[in-house]
């Protein structure tokens, strides 16, 4: 899987998140809320991860992270991920 990512994106900044579970934790809905709403650094991306046991897998850089991880609260609502919360 993550040698198929590397080998077809096109960021110098992707990141891999690994959620092995049926429901997402508190802690990554809230973190993904987060990320809509300011800016995040990849610290936050990790500690949320760690803490809902997330793997990580830096592909081409650190930075896709916090993407990765923030996909993972939204996950059973599209319409959340890409709303424009004013």
């Amino acid at each position: 899987m993550k040698d198929l990512l590397a080998e077809h994106t096109v960021s110098d900044e992707t990141g891999l998140a690994v959620f092995t579970g049926i429901d997402v934790p508190d802690v990554l809905t809230r973190y993904s809320r987060m990320a809509k709403m300011r800016m995040v650094e990849v610290v936050d991306a990790r500690q949320a991860a760690e803490k809902a046991g997330v793997s990580l897998y830096e592909i081409t850089g650190e930075r896709g992270l916090i993407g990765a991880v923030a996909a993972i609260g939204f996950y059973d609502d599209p319409d959340s991920a890409v709303k424009v919360d004013v």
